[in-house]
């Protein structure tokens, strides 16, 4: 009972760690940048993913190993379009068609070294039982982004997110970083962590901490992004490891 307990855990939470902001574009991993990209641009995105599920964090924030580690891959597809000079909406889904996200982000203000927006989206499943209990409902979500230049070659992105469903008795806050350095044209490095904290009612209070590091390659008609998942630790939540590569085409 314990052992299907928390494969049930690991499979909800894999739904809740794509049930985050997404669609929208960004110059990092996993915090967005402010601006969006160019008015009636259209940008398109795939990428594949690996990941291991090997065990759990529980109530102390001890890690606890699983006998059945579970592998998956992913193709998730994204795409962004901008309305105007400060306005762009997107949206994204998996292959499988489990989950959908449905996403905007406006640009506020900005100087010479900081820019500020807004952004806000809508999740959803599509009917896929694995990931999606049928008490898991849609996820509203809004945030802030910061963005901070040290140099022309280092900069930070800041996100705050709080997320919000149906029947959640409180609100789900996620923080997330990612410093760039691009260290020759074309070619950025980035160190990027995440906070995730749920505190819905099905099941216990949880949360995770992730870094994630990351390499960039940037073309004139594509941009290539290699990332790597590493969590650290977490309370009441899966533990995951992977890697993920993405190809993102400006086609209009």
């Amino acid at each position: 009972m314990l052992k299907i307990y928390w494969i049930g855990l690991i499979l909800l939470f894999t739904f809740q760690s794509l049930a985050q902001i997404g669609g929208v574009s960004g110059d990092k991993l996993v915090a967005f940048n402010a601006k969006g990209i160019a008015p009636l641009a259209l940008e398109f995105e795939p990428t594949l993913s690996y990941t291991r599920n090997d065990g759990f964090y529980n109530t102390q924030g001890d890690f606890q190993s699983i006998s059945n580690v579970i592998r998956s891959t992913q193709m998730v597809f994204r795409s962004a379009l901008g309305i105007t000079e400060n306005w762009e909406i997107g949206g994204q889904f998996d292959t499988g068609f489990s989950f959908f996200n449905l996403s905007t982000k406006y640009y506020l203000l900005g100087s010479e070294r900081i820019d500020i927006g807004l952004m806000a989206g809508l999740n959803g499943t599509l009917g896929n039982d694995q990931v999606s209990p049928e008490n898991l409902n849609d996820q509203y979500l809004f945030g802030l982004i910061a963005e901070y230049a040290f140099t022309e070659n280092i900069s930070l992105n800041i996100n705050l997110t709080v997320q919000d469903q149906k029947d959640y008795n409180k609100s789900d806050f996620f923080f997330a970083a990612d410093l760039g350095y691009y260290f020759q044209p074309g070619h950025m490095l980035i160190a990027a962590f995440t906070n995730q904290n749920y505190s819905n009612n099905l099941l216990l209070p949880s949360s995770k901490w992730q870094f994630l590091p990351g390499y960039i390659i940037e073309r004139k008609n594509y941009v290539l992004v290699f990332t790597g998942q590493f969590d650290m630790s977490g309370k009441n939540i899966a533990a995951a490891n992977g890697l993920s590569v993405t190809i993102t085409q400006l086609i209009l």
